[in-house]
């Protein structure tokens, strides 16, 4: 995998249009309870993106794959304190501006390793998709947001194949910090995974009725208690 940021310009431009392919790490620096570090979103992300380039580089051996440096950024976080939040806006101008500098290069393709599932995040990328595609001919691409949906509609056979129950892989019963996210932690940095989360209470989601369930559909964040 070559790295964009230690290549010349001549390097670049050598590389074959047709057959290269960018990808690019990207999540929030987000307050993920006690026990989690700031970067969970970004650390899993990273990660992904390997598992993203091993699956090309079989698929495409003859392709070039490229590494963006990863950003530390996104939308949509809890209302906590120690979280770093970009306006939803602002991500999407920053993607399709990506997308535009590189269409203007002569590439096609951009991956984005992703991990955070706020609902303005996801939409501010899939806007990026889509007006990458329909002005630039550029294709920006994001996986997980095809499998957030899954987790959050609890789909039977991404519950079967991960042999997993409601409340195990993200989905509205363990949204934020829990289960999915702890053990993702546990595997791919247990270093990261402060000793205490075996003893932490487990926050739960505010239920709203009347007025204030129509309203909460009008709020910029979503609201738990912790």
């Amino acid at each position: 995998m070559l790295e964009y940021k230690n290549m010349t310009y001549k390097e670049v431009e050598n590389l074959d249009r047709t057959k290269t392919i960018f990808l690019m790490a990207l999540s929030p620096l987000e307050t993920h309870g006690e026990h989690l570090p700031l970067g969970t979103d970004l650390i899993i992300s990273e990660e992904l993106l390997k598992i993203y380039y091993e699956k090309l580089d079989e698929k495409y051996p003859d392709y070039n794959i490229v590494k963006l440096p990863s950003l530390a950024l996104g939308a949509s976080l809890l209302p906590i304190d120690g979280s770093i939040e970009i306006k939803a806006r602002n991500l999407e101008k920053l993607l399709y501006d990506i997308s535009v500098n590189l269409k203007k290069l002569g590439f096609k393709y951009l991956i984005l390793a992703d991990n955070h599932g706020g609902p303005a995040h996801q939409m501010a990328i899939e806007s990026a998709c889509y007006k990458a595609r329909k002005k630039v001919s550029f294709r920006l691409i994001d996986p997980f947001n095809y499998f957030f949906k899954l987790m959050i509609k609890k789909d039977k056979k991404l519950l079967d194949k991960l042999n997993s129950q409601e409340g195990e892989i993200g989905d509205d019963k363990d949204l934020h910090a829990g289960n999915n996210e702890t053990s993702l932690m546990l595997y791919l940095s247990p270093e990261n995974v402060r000793k205490n989360y075996k003893e932490l209470v487990k926050s739960e989601i505010l239920n709203f009725y009347g007025l204030s369930k129509i309203l909460k559909y009008y709020q910029k964040f979503s609201i738990v208690r912790v």
